[in-house]
């Protein structure tokens, strides 16, 4: 008999103890997370002027990130969604449409509360900040707060509300 577990095994298995999903939540987090700033670096690259603090006030500054912001969480929250589902949490609580309809709802509920925490640190935060060769600018800081905040609000969702423990 072969004890050795497979890294396929691993990767598919959903982890039963919290550690294991936690570790296993922020690793497809990282992963929905890695989807959502590239298509925000995209957007940053293709439209530079509507989110430099040189060619905007504040609040419309604030404005075009969170516009961004929006149309990276969809395909984000669809990656979290199916990685969620599939490695990480046991569905079957309510039907697969129940299911991704309370997911992206609760997504959206935490996705607000980021996008006005985003709006404020945008429009509190006077400058950039650099570090070494790479400037951390007022939207990058709203945009990871934002990430944060709805991070550990989905968590807490997720594991209690939509999917089976």
């Amino acid at each position: 008999m072969n004890t050795r577990i497979s890294t396929a095994a691993v990767i598919l298995d959903r982890p039963k103890d919290l550690k294991g999903q936690l570790i296993k939540y922020a690793i497809c987090g990282g992963l929905s997370t890695v989807v959502m700033v590239s298509i925000l670096a995209i957007l940053n690259v293709k439209y530079p002027l509507y989110v430099s603090k040189t060619q905007h006030n504040p609040e419309v500054l604030a404005y075009h990130t969170n516009v961004f912001n929006t149309i990276a969480f969809i395909p984000a929250t669809l990656v979290a969604y199916f990685t969620n589902r599939f490695l990480v949490f046991t569905p079957g609580r309510y039907h697969f449409l129940l299911e991704f309809f309370i997911f992206t709802l609760i997504s959206i509920i935490s996705y607000i509360g980021g996008y006005f925490g985003c709006e404020w640190i945008i429009e509190k935060i006077e400058s950039s900040i650099q570090i070494g060769t790479i400037q951390i600018t007022p939207s990058l800081m709203g945009s990871a707060t934002f990430a944060v905040s709805s991070a550990l609000i989905n968590f807490v969702c997720r594991k209690f509300f939509i999917f089976r423990n």
